[in-house]
């Protein structure tokens, strides 16, 4: 699929289970279960800790 000039998609919505979302608890204050500390994010772009339960990219995160 090719777009116009300056067209975009403003937000993608995927609806899926643990394969589209690793899950984000950094602003739920009523867990201790934290996944913000390493070694979670060394595979992002400068290895910081997002938050999230798995360390890679989701094919959602391909998608967007």
């Amino acid at each position: 699929l090719e777009l116009p000039p300056n067209v975009t998609f403003p937000a993608v919505f995927v609806f899926g289970d643990s394969i589209m979302d690793t899950g984000n608890n950094n602003n739920n204050m009523k867990t201790f279960a934290r996944c913000n500390f390493p070694p979670y994010g060394k595979d992002f772009n400068g290895g910081v800790p997002t938050g999230r339960f798995g360390n890679g990219k989701v094919p959602s995160d391909l998608i967007g």
